[in-house]
């Protein structure tokens, strides 16, 4: 309450003067949420009662459009596109998880020391296991491709099983554990 004064007419002029000071930060803020609300609710009429019901016709059309597809193709054409959808899927899936076989060869043939044969091969794809029989020219030879097995990057684990020289040459066998890798596509 603002003070009484005796001279009215100097409490006439302090009421007119605390009327006539602003307090704008309020009355702003309300006016701002004022519009702001306006804006959301316009918007939200703009969604509700014109776009909804556009998307609905749309959508409407669409299904219209796909049953009138439907009626031309043929219930025997139908089934057909989904045999043949369900073959290629398959054939899909057995490629992803079709080993690779000939990456060995592969592997064999970068990596065989040039006096070295192979006279046998035994590949387990479960075990990822390798096992070479072969002859070498001489026990050099034998270590040189022991060694190349070792160095390269396909194999996880060499293992000499038995060596036995005789006639001039060396007979070996070979055990090589070989890294997932090698047998995915």
């Amino acid at each position: 309450m603002p003070p009484q004064y005796s001279n009215p007419s100097l409490n006439n002029q302090l009421l007119t003067a605390q009327e006539r000071i602003p307090s704008g930060v309020p009355r702003g803020f309300l006016a701002f949420n004022i519009i702001l609300f306006l804006a959301m609710l316009l918007g939200y009429l703009a969604l509700t009662f014109g776009y909804g019901p556009y998307l609905k016709g749309e959508i409407k059309d669409s299904k219209d459009k796909l049953g009138a597809l439907e009626k031309q193709v043929s219930i025997e054409d139908q089934e057909e596109l989904v045999r043949l959808y369900s073959q290629i899927n398959n054939i899909d899936g057995l490629l992803s998880s079709h080993v690779l076989a000939s990456r060995v060869l592969a592997f064999l043939e970068a990596n065989t020391a040039k006096r070295a044969t192979y006279a046998g091969a035994d590949l387990s794809v479960l075990d990822r296991r390798l096992i070479l029989e072969g002859v070498a020219a001489s026990y050099d030879e034998l270590v040189q491709q022991l060694a190349a097995y070792e160095r390269a990057p396909e194999v996880e684990r060499t293992n000499l099983e038995g060596s036995d020289a005789s006639g001039g040459v060396v007979r070996f066998k070979v055990s090589l554990t070989l890294k997932p890798e090698v047998f995915k596509p």
